[in-house]
């Protein structure tokens, strides 16, 4: 028996699927001290082809697989572009499909496995090179596209270099398929294979392998210019410098120099195991003085373990290193930056780079960029988006340079308002959806301090969220999602926490409270009633005129929601009934609009009621069917809506209608009911609570 048919005779052992059998597991691991003495010297292409079968189908355990991929699979001789279409297309992530009714996953091989794959070609590079150069372009075609998966980027990406790095050294002469009798020059790198990188790096500006293959695209062809293919940001793209050392960590000068040189193109390459952590920055630490602060910078921008070494410094509190960090940071911000698009860029990665610090790193020239109060309506809009994203990591921020910063912005926004006449413009230079990230991180802060328990954390909520009333004032376009941001933070802090707050904290702007009960969205219409719930129960007892607004709070949103008056007004000062503090005019006018002579629909002030509210009336609408549905046997009509008590009297008078046993009031109670089981408990809890019709109805205490 040749030694061929005696690996495939072993290879046949390994054929079914094997138990946790301790006697399976023995067998298997002979058959697998076997096969690695017979490939130990290399095997053909037709075996390599029945071993890679044998990894990719799922009939073996992982361990198997790998053992056959570390010990057996040896080629001897070069190896056809088949065996690399085999391994590149099982490169990717399970997918969820359909087939009829039955939703299916798709069986891929796991992501280990799929790199050790990937590696293996590198490794044996020299074996795939004349056959890989000789197809042209289709390799690189599908190596590009599987950039498409971030786990598999950086073989993936060393792969490429390497394939070019081949054809550099040919000078990109080569014989192809189509014409073996000539060499011909062709350069495998396209236009569409450019395009496609350049697309992934702009969606992940991060990643250093995109960066390195854009980098290393200039060095293989050095007339290269990015302008074609980014014009936004090109200047940052031809900038890039190739530094494959950094990236991809060669065991030393020697192998680096199958990359970046034209020399020794058969040279496996692989890569280094990591150094003990632990004692590696144990013996930094012992050093710091010696190291380039500014050299760690640039580093920790394009690599996360550069990062935490560079947090690691910075705890050591080393005020020397620290102040060398922070002025090349500064000098980067004032002196190197040349463009809106570099300067968004670099505030990504000292994003990265506070994340990864999680809060360690310290940086005043960051915190004075954010903070600073001089910056022009111009650079104000057209940073907003990406300049205070930085806000949430300012954790030890000084409160009155924060309260002063939240003025000046407010003071800009109102000077683009009243610009606009108090309209939202959609070609405003003005990112407005962009405030939902601004509010949001300073509330995070907020957040942040009750977390760590800070003594003057009432003091700041008191200071910080009247500031922040006056900037969502001029927030037209995303006001009431901005609102409810607050609203959520309020409702969300304890008891105990919330009773210590000033009254002029908790009770928010009319303006933007009546915004929030008017919004077409159910959540922040049941989170600003559940805040105006939340502080019936707050001592007013220095601030009347604070309990007299939250009163009026009470009585328009119940007279909106419940009991069909709204805008109603009563005659006096000392009355609660407000009508939202519109001016009386308004409501005569409104009432006139001939949008209410149809009998139809509703009068002025049933519009915020439960069947008609904007926010609720689908829901309610969805509540009644399903009413209608569970009680379908005593009933023989659906109500055609919109509810009312004059439709209602109108169904009970026809005799051959059947439907709810239910008054008017009856109905409301139910549907009051059924949003509370569904969590509108803003709603449920108010108008319970402040009703006395209503005192005794609730169901669920």
């Amino acid at each position: 028996m040749s030694s061929n048919e005696e690996i495939i005779n072993l290879l046949g052992r390994l054929n079914k699927d094997k138990t946790n059998d301790n006697n399976d597991s023995l067998e298997n691991e002979t058959t697998l001290n076997l096969l690695e003495n017979l490939t130990k010297n290399g095997i053909s292409e037709p075996l390599i082809m029945i071993i890679l079968d044998k990894i990719i189908k799922p009939t073996l355990k992982v361990t198997d697989k790998t053992k056959l991929l570390d010990q057996c699979l040896i080629p001897n001789d070069d190896l056809s572009i088949d065996i690399f279409f085999k391994i590149i297309s099982i490169i990717g992530v399970s997918r969820v499909y359909f087939k009829g009714d039955r939703k299916l996953k798709s069986k891929q091989l796991n992501i280990p496995l799929q790199l050790k794959l990937i590696q293996w070609i590198i490794n044996y590079f020299q074996f795939f090179e004349n056959n890989l150069c000789k197809s042209g372009s289709i390799v690189l075609t599908l190596l590009i596209k599987s950039l498409d998966y971030e786990f598999s980027r950086g073989p993936i990406s060393q792969l490429i270099i390497i394939l070019l790095n081949s054809m550099l050294s040919n000078h990109n002469q080569l014989i192809t398929f189509y014409n073996q009798e000539i060499y011909h020059t062709i350069n495998i790198l396209k236009s569409n294979h450019i395009q496609s990188v350049v697309n992934l790096y702009n969606k992940f500006p991060l990643d250093i392998y995109l960066q390195e293959l854009l980098a290393y695209f200039r060095n293989f062809n050095p007339d290269l210019d990015y302008i074609i293919y980014s014009p936004e940001n090109f200047p940052l793209l031809n900038k890039l410098k190739c530094n494959l050392y950094q990236v991809y960590r060669w065991k030393d000068n020697d192998e680096l120099a199958h990359i970046t040189t034209t020399n020794n193109k058969r040279q496996k390459t692989s890569i280094i195991s990591k150094p003990d952590t632990i004692i590696h920055n144990i013996e930094i630490l012992d050093q710091i003085n010696k190291i380039n602060p500014y050299k760690l910078v640039r580093n920790a921008f394009d690599n996360d373990n550069e990062a935490k070494l560079l947090t690691i410094l910075f705890q050591t509190g080393n005020n020397r290193f620290i102040n060398k960090v922070d002025k090349y940071i500064g000098a980067i911000l004032t002196t190197f930056i040349n463009s809106e698009k570099e300067l968004q860029f670099f505030l990504q990665q000292i994003s990265h780079l506070y994340e990864i610090s999680d809060g360690t790193i310290i940086l005043p020239s960051i915190e004075n960029f954010i903070l600073d109060i001089n910056i022009s309506v111009m650079k104000f809009c057209q940073q907003f988006k990406y300049r205070y994203k930085l806000i949430k990591y300012l954790y030890n921020v000084d409160l009155e340079r924060l309260l002063q910063m939240i003025h000046h912005h407010t003071l800009i926004l109102k000077q683009i308002y009243d610009t606009n006449n108090g309209l939202y413009q959609d070609n405003s230079n003005f990112n407005y959806q962009s405030c939902d990230e601004y509010v949001g991180n300073i509330l995070y802060l907020l957040n942040l301090g009750i977390f760590e328990k800070l003594n003057d954390i009432i003091s700041r909520i008191n200071q910080l969220l009247p500031k922040l009333y006056e900037f969502i004032k001029y927030c037209k376009y995303n006001q009431e999602q901005l609102v409810n941001q607050i609203i959520e933070f309020l409702i969300n802090l304890s008891p105990s926490l919330f009773q210590q707050l000033n009254s002029k904290t908790i009770i928010i702007p009319r303006s933007l409270t009546y915004s929030c009960l008017l919004s077409c969205d159910p959540i922040v219409v049941s989170n600003i009633t559940q805040h105006i719930f939340n502080c019936k129960t707050h001592n007013y007892q220095d601030s009347i005129n604070y309990r007299n607004l939250q009163n009026s709070y009470i009585m328009d949103t119940i007279n909106f929601l419940w009991k069909q008056r709204f805008l109603n007004i009563d005659d006096g000062n000392n009355t609660s009934n407000k009508g939202f503090f519109f001016h009386p005019n308004f409501i005569t006018k409104l009432t006139s609009l001939h949008t209410f002579d149809c009998s139809y629909l509703s009068s002025p002030s049933s519009i915020g009621e439960l069947f008609y509210n904007p926010a609720f009336s689908y829901i309610v609408t969805k509540i009644i069917w399903d009413i209608e549905d569970n009680t379908k046997d005593s009933i023989n009509t659906r109500h055609e809506g919109p509810i009312s008590k004059e439709s209602l009297l109108r169904l009970r008078n026809d005799n051959e209608k059947i439907w709810l046993p239910l008054s008017f009031d009856e109905l409301k109670i139910s549907i009051l009911e059924n949003l509370e089981i569904k969590h509108f408990n803003g709603i449920t809890d108010l108008l319970f609570n402040s009703l006395k019709s209503l005192a005794d109805k609730r169901k669920h205490q």
